[in-house]
């Protein structure tokens, strides 16, 4: 999946490799500071489908919150 851009307080876009079964989410700077400044993290394993459902969810942070920010069974690491 393309990078795409999420409606989102927190989450700027989303991207996924299905080759590596990894996500990358971008998130919003904070208030005040430049886009450059954005923490992105890459999360793996992450399916093609649990990604869409991100991208497609009703509150991207509430579902970001509830499958990915304290699921023991996704690895992440702060890419920059």
């Amino acid at each position: 999946m393309e990078r795409v851009r999420v409606e989102s307080s927190n989450i700027h876009s989303v991207s996924h490799n299905r080759r590596r079964n990894t996500m990358t989410i971008t998130f919003r700077p904070k208030e005040g500071q430049p886009h450059k400044t954005a923490a992105v993290y890459r999360y793996t394993p992450v399916t093609h489908e649990q990604a869409e459902a991100l991208v497609n969810a009703d509150s991207v942070g509430g579902h970001f919150a509830k499958h990915f920010r304290y699921n023991k069974d996704v690895a992440y690491k702060k890419v920059r």
